[in-house]
């Protein structure tokens, strides 16, 4: 009879205490064979988190005690417990769970929830007013010449700056629309443009002729000999014939016509200069020679006269 009711009484603490454990899955009553160890490693927590909830200075644990496993809000009260007892359990005050939990009096039951912390009211979510982002429309370039890139055409072009290629063709005078060249610059308005870009290509273009015959004076530039030197008149003169560049803007060029008579007559000055020079060389080279002359028969008649009075002198003695 003795064995049945010892028997009972281990069922019924066994129950007790799983029910006990089920209640409150963070509260855990140590059983005989349990560690630390064992309890961080069932819990999925660490020893240190557990000896800080329970405030434990040392690994020693006794069967019976009952172990905080993870920090929790709100605790079920066993049997045996009192308001005091829980606080300590929990690091604070009788009173303060009274205050938390309404409670008038020091009289809990088993089973009773007790808040362990003062809920905090969760804000309310702000409302999300959703903000229209603002079309950007894309701004088309603009630009009123243009100058002609590797690979570009009217239609490119025209596309790039929100203009019908025949239109531009139209203000540029392009009768062939599939032949443009890189460097061309074409207008992108109207006649008032036109004129200020066939402006910008004479300028251009006698820039270019006035460049190229400056290095080719460069490249054939007569250095000076000495005065004794013949120089052949065919050194002098120099043909320059300059190539201009072909361009689908048809301008009459005026200003550079102009430019290339003032540098032929400059030319043709300058070979005048090359040949009074080469005169002037061979006088000086002509008036040497008779100096040169004069002064040998100078010396040759003084040489005869001293030598035809040495002879009387010796007739005479």
């Amino acid at each position: 009879m003795k064995k049945i009711v010892t028997a009972l009484t281990a069922s019924a603490a066994f129950a007790t205490i799983s029910l006990s454990q089920e209640a409150d899955a963070s509260q855990y009553t140590v059983q005989p064979g349990d560690s630390l160890w064992k309890l961080a490693q069932d819990n999925s927590v660490s020893i240190d988190s557990i000896k800080k909830l329970n405030k434990l200075s040392s690994d020693t644990i006794y069967v019976n005690q009952s172990i905080t496993l993870e920090e929790q809000d709100t605790y079920t009260v066993q049997a045996g417990d009192t308001l005091s007892k829980i606080a300590n359990q929990f690091g604070t005050n009788y009173r303060t769970l009274m205050d938390l939990n309404g409670i008038t009096s020091h009289l809990i039951y088993p089973g009773q929830v007790l808040n362990l912390k003062e809920e905090v009211q969760a804000p309310a979510p702000e409302e999300v007013v959703e903000k229209e982002e603002p079309v950007v429309e894309p701004v088309q370039e603009t630009v009123d010449v243009y100058t002609v890139q590797s690979g570009d055409t009217l239609a490119k072009i025209g596309s790039q700056f929100g203009i019908d290629y025949k239109l531009i063709a139209s203000w540029n005078n392009i009768e062939d629309v599939n032949y443009i060249y890189v460097g061309q610059k074409l207008a992108l308005t109207g006649s008032d443009q036109v004129e200020a870009v066939q402006e910008e290509v004479e300028e251009d273009y006698i820039q270019e002729i006035v460049e190229e015959v400056t290095q080719v004076e460069e490249d054939n530039t007569v250095v000076e000999t000495e005065t004794d030197t013949t120089i052949d008149a065919s050194q002098v003169e120099t043909i320059v014939e300059v190539e201009a560049p072909q361009a689908e803007v048809d301008v009459i060029d005026q200003e550079a016509a102009a430019q290339a008579e003032a540098e032929r007559v400059a030319a043709e000055q300058a070979a005048a200069q090359a040949e009074a020079e080469r005169v002037a060389a061979e006088q000086a080279a002509a008036e040497q020679a008779a100096a040169a002359q004069a002064e040998a028969e100078r010396v040759a008649a003084e040489q005869a006269a001293a030598a035809q009075a040495e002879a009387e002198r010796l007739a005479a003695e």
